[in-house]
């Protein structure tokens, strides 16, 4: 059995443990390569002035209550562990006091990475340079965490940036190393969801870094040179409450008002998802100005299509998502002239389904939709195409994965993508996951990068996965921004495919703007000569008050 890392912990003994705290932590103890040998609390008090205090409280008060997902089982988990585990007190008036103290000294050479999970002024001391493979802060971009994702949120940037920094007493000056980025969608209606959001996710970015280090793997470190924001006064977060509250009340009002006795008022908010199909020029995507709108049966959604032919039809597969049910089931259709016809159900089974990722093999066609509901990817396979299908196989049990796609490389290599989810906010749009596997599934070897992405801009695959014109290898990928799920559609091309290497380049991006009322696009499959994609319309309420 491999040796594990020591690893030891800096926490503030004035900031309560966070849900996002609880996850590294428990990643840490439950992990194969991390030993978590003690934890070092320092105290810093947050320094606010009487009215930054109170308003503080006040977001606070509102968001914990309205905005956050709680993790109440795993706290009493890690409170029974921490009664075990060494604690040491570091005086935060004299840094360098633990030098008197032989048995913190000690203790901090022994370990292998001091992880310090917020910016504080114990980085400014040689305590970080005593453990073996130094000490690692998570930065968050603000001089103080209790303000991680404030200005993300109040200034409705994009992404949230999360960065993992390799810090040295000696160099402290010139420059921390980064060692990773992670980038996610800023929720944007909700400050302390954007920071309880990004600490949640940061764990997967932390233990993909742990690990490699572990296998002794190396990633290059580029110099860190920018300053953190400061945290906001009275002022901005005055204007935090005056720019978000009063907007999401009245939207919640006018909702209420609208569906009063309707469990599904956030689907509501937007016409359901609409397939498009349309004809390729000389075997090239130009545009879709010319795509063909084909609009949902009554009470239904319809997206995520894939096209395969069968002898001389072409059929589009795709997930019917049904109002009523609250469920997605897998239809399909023969498409003639642009439009469709013969419409039936190929799965409807008692859990959510989308995303029919479709192949033939010889005579045998196969079907592998997302049930990241079921916690696992199942294989199905056709007995009688289109119609009659039965599982064949079942992948990654207990895991929940999403738009998996697979793709054979002309050298005869098979190779897994799927998008994966282990947090308490069931996302799926920040990691992308890939693996080697043989053509019949039996043997599946991760990447030694993965999650090979974190990047909710690029990170969701979008579709199925092709050579273009000049044999590059192009992956479909969703752009999920501003807590907003289909913004554009990316064309990236994949330079590097190997199990200890993996770079993709942007080609392209599509952005809903070439019909009228589009306000959202995540999915592309096509053929030789023909083109579906999934495109969702505005409707009065989303153009009257957006997200």
């Amino acid at each position: 059995m491999k040796k594990k890392l020591k690893i030891g912990i800096f926490l503030n003994s004035n900031i309560k443990l966070q849900d996002g705290h609880i996850k590294i932590i428990s990643e840490l103890i439950n992990s194969d390569f991390t030993k978590l040998e003690c934890v070092f609390y320092y105290n810093v008090k947050k320094k606010l002035n009487l009215l930054s205090s109170f308003l503080y409280n006040f977001i606070a008060r509102v968001e914990k209550k309205y905005c956050l997902i709680t993790r109440k089982k795993e706290q009493i988990i890690i409170k029974k562990y921490f009664l075990q585990i060494k604690k040491y007190f570091l005086n935060e008036n004299n840094k360098n006091e633990f030098f008197k103290d032989e048995k913190i000294k000690d203790k901090l050479e022994n370990i292998d990475l001091i992880l310090i999970l917020e910016k504080n002024e114990f980085i400014e001391s040689q305590i970080v340079d005593l453990p073996k493979l130094g000490s690692w802060v998570i930065n968050f971009g603000v001089d103080e965490f209790i303000f991680a994702g404030f200005w993300e949120s109040l200034n409705q940037k994009d992404i949230t940036k999360v960065e993992i920094q390799n810090i040295k007493y000696t160099t402290l000056k010139r420059g921390s190393s980064i060692i990773d980025q992670g980038f996610y969608s800023t929720k944007i209606s909700s400050w302390f969801s954007n920071r309880d959001f990004i600490l949640e996710k940061s764990s997967i970015l932390l233990m993909k870094n742990i690990r490699l280090l572990s296998l002794k793997l190396k990633k290059k470190q580029k110099k860190f040179f920018s300053k953190n924001k400061t945290k906001p006064g009275f002022i901005n977060l005055l204007k935090y409450v005056i720019k978000k509250y009063p907007k999401t009340l009245f939207r919640k009002t006018l909702l209420f008002l609208l569906y009063p006795n309707n469990k599904i008022h956030t689907e509501l908010n937007h016409n359901p998802w609409n397939i498009h199909i349309g004809n390729k020029v000389n075997n090239k995507l130009l545009s879709f100005k010319s795509s063909k709108r084909i609009k949902p049966k009554n009470n239904q959604a319809w997206a995520d299509p894939f096209l395969i032919s069968y002898k001389r039809d072409d059929y589009v597969f795709f997930e019917n998502f049904e109002f009523s049910k609250q469920k997605g089931k897998i239809s399909f259709a023969k498409i003639r002239n642009n439009s469709i016809s013969e419409i039936d159900d190929a799965l409807d089974l008692k859990f959510h389904l989308s995303y029919p990722f479709l192949w033939r093999e010889k005579n045998h066609f196969f079907m592998m939709p997302e049930t990241g509901q079921k916690k696992c990817i199942q294989i199905w396979k056709a007995e009688h195409f289109p119609k009659k299908w039965i599982l064949h196989k079942t992948l990654f049990k207990g895991q929940s994965c999403v738009d998996t796609t697979f793709f054979d490389t002309k050298n005869g290599q098979r190779w897994l993508f799927t998008n994966k989810s282990n947090d308490k906010y069931n996302d799926h749009n920040s990691e992308l996951y890939v693996y080697k596997t043989d053509k019949k599934f039996n043997k599946i070897i991760p990447h030694k990068y993965n999650p090979v992405i974190i990047d909710s801009r690029i990170a969701r695959n979008a579709g199925n996965i092709f050579y273009n014109d000049k044999k590059e290898i192009i992956r479909p990928s969703q752009v999920n921004i501003l807590n907003f799920y289909g913004k554009a559609l990316n064309l990236r091309i994949i330079k590097k495919l190997k199990i200890d290497c993996y770079e993709e380049l942007q080609s392209k991006s599509f952005y809903p703007n070439f019909k009228k009322n589009i306000n959202a696009i995540h999915h592309i499959s096509q053929n030789k000569n023909n083109y579906v994609i999934d495109v969702r319309y505005k409707n009065l309420l989303s153009n009257f008050i957006p997200e």
